[in-house]
């Protein structure tokens, strides 16, 4: 079962510390292109409870993406391909599934792709934004079936990343540009904030969505260990931050408070240092972590501070 302990923090808050109970281990395996760490991402419950998620690199069939089953603790391939390289992934509320590719795109970047739910038609949605060549990593459907992505480029010192907005229709239109690798991404409950984190400045950024020409966006925190990597928001507004090499999820409040940390096992830095993402059950506090260590991707579980919001999946 997952543990919780208590301990100062700062501002005199109190934070909590859950460690995460490992449900799959050794998933997927080391064998990667130069032994680089396995990388996981983007789970998102479906309609029947399940959860998919992506892997990075293939698994010995070649598999890169797989659903697990929280009733049975089954785990099925869904899409076997050595063209794409995934980032995360998201559900439409028809069923079908969008991916952010670090290939395969025009002008020699990435794309997003869309599959059916079953991994099968396995295409281009979004290749280019305006005639140049975008890196989506992270992505996420509004209620009225907006989609927001981040473009994954620049560095610290040269911030040239993008967040785009994609209307149903599919246009596309730049919502902010000038950052420094944009890699999470998440709404609020009223959906009249975006939020993103600067993966290469570790830098939680607030977007507020009032249809300015340019939008109001604030630095709402600073991180140290790790990089920033992706984000979701629970039914109370708290911000689950997932810190890459850092081995922990930093939960935040809705003004980026620290509330909580959460790490995948009981020695997270040495066994699942790449902490990637969590997901939420809608309507429910079941928490899904996934994490990369030196013997494979590790799926966990805890309970979240509060349920979790009904994405556009679920409407």
């Amino acid at each position: 079962m997952p543990t919780s302990t208590e301990a100062p923090g700062r501002h005199g808050r109190t934070i909590r510390h859950i460690v995460a109970t490992a449900v799959h281990e050794r998933l997927v395996g080391t064998d990667t292109p130069g032994g680089i760490t396995p990388i996981p991402e983007g789970p998102a419950f479906d309609r029947d409870g399940k959860v998919f998620f992506i892997s990075a690199f293939p698994d010995a069939d070649g598999y890169k993406v797989f659903r697990w089953d929280p009733q049975t603790n089954a785990i099925e391939r869904i899409i076997a391909d050595d063209s794409i390289a995934l980032a995360s992934l998201v559900l439409h509320r028809d069923g079908r599934i969008f991916l952010a590719d670090f290939r395969g795109g025009s002008h020699g970047g990435g794309r997003i792709a869309v599959a059916n739910a079953d991994g099968s038609n396995l295409r281009t949605f979004i290749g280019e934004f305006e005639g140049t060549a975008i890196i989506p990593d992270d992505l996420i459907f509004a209620a009225d079936g907006t989609m927001y992505y981040n473009d994954f480029q620049g560095t610290a010192l040269n911030p040239t990343g993008r967040v785009i907005r994609v209307d149903p229709d599919g246009s596309q239109s730049l919502l902010i540009g000038g950052v420094a690798m944009p890699n999470g991404i998440g709404l609020s409950v009223k959906q009249d904030r975006l939020w993103i984190s600067e993966h290469v400045t570790n830098r939680l950024l607030g977007i507020q969505l009032d249809g300015r020409a340019v939008p109001d966006t604030r630095v709402y925190g600073y991180f140290t260990g790790g990089l920033l990597d992706s984000i979701t928001i629970d039914s109370a507004d708290n911000v689950y931050q997932a810190v890459y090499d850092g081995a922990r999820v930093e939960v935040l409040d809705g003004e980026a408070n620290p509330l909580a940390v959460i790490t995948p096992g009981e020695n997270p830095l040495r066994d699942y240092p790449r902490t990637t993402h969590v997901a939420i059950q809608p309507g429910g506090t079941l928490g899904v972590l996934l994490a990369g260590g030196p013997t494979g991707i590790g799926l966990f579980t805890f309970e979240a501070l509060a349920p979790g919001l009904i994405p556009f999946s679920h409407q």
